[in-house]
């Protein structure tokens, strides 16, 4: 079947692949969806190396670099969303603070493959070229118009990247240097997104807003925080 389809379509290439194959090609797919940065492939390769143990998150800060410890409860929120780990225990690193994950796990049901996946796709991640750089403005474009209509926010893609497109968008909505209440933001986020309290955090963990006490803001450029 596949040589008659490549004499009526020469300029074309049809492969047959297993059942199983197109299992593992749409996990692999769907793991480049979900995980779009080399911070959380390097994190879940770490946490890949103990399946099904419970891991204190205290314990992997020494072997983290520092610009993953800055965002690290967004990496985990990924991380489970995509099914790779469970969040055991959360913990507030002051009072007054939200939770952060302190005890997660890694899902054993990923631990034969992931290894491999996460390797190949950290090179991916990390390649960057001049044929790829003038990509991006189209796929935030792209991103912006399948996401937002008139103003709303109808669902929020999978990939991280492009979650951090209409993060972007969402945070043009709030003035630089203003301090907001918590119910001024979600004031303002609730005729964007139904889910304005994830929205909320996601802002948040993306540091797009800024949170201490209770009061938002987002950092004027020219001017230093107060």
């Amino acid at each position: 079947m596949t040589d008659q389809l490549n004499r009526e379509n020469p300029s074309k290439t049809f492969l047959e692949i297993t059942a199983q194959q197109l299992t593992q090609l749409e996990n692999l797919l769907e793991l480049a969806k979900t995980i779009g940065s080399s911070e959380q492939l390097a994190l879940a390769g770490l946490l890949a190396a103990r399946p099904g143990e419970s891991i204190a998150v205290a314990g992997l800060l020494p072997q983290l670099p520092a610009r993953t410890k800055n965002n690290l409860s967004r990496h985990f929120r990924q991380l489970e969303k995509a099914g790779f780990i469970q969040i055991q225990e959360w913990q507030a690193p002051k009072t007054g603070q939200e939770p952060e994950p302190s005890l997660v796990t890694f899902n054993p049901n990923y631990a034969r493959q992931a290894q491999g996946m996460i390797a190949a796709l950290r090179h991916v991640i990390t390649l960057d070229t001049d044929e790829t750089k003038p990509l991006v403005m189209d796929e935030r474009a792209a991103t912006l118009k399948r996401f937002m209509k008139d103003g709303k926010l109808v669902g929020m893609p999978v990939q991280v990247k492009r979650q951090q497109y209409i993060l972007e968008e969402v945070a043009k909505t709030f003035e630089p240097g203003i301090r907001y209440t918590e119910r001024e933001v979600d004031a303002i986020l609730k005729p964007i997104y139904e889910d304005y309290c994830t929205l909320r955090r996601s802002l948040v963990d993306f540091k797009y807003l800024h949170r201490a006490g209770g009061i938002y803001w987002k950092e004027n450029p020219g001017l230093a925080p107060v």
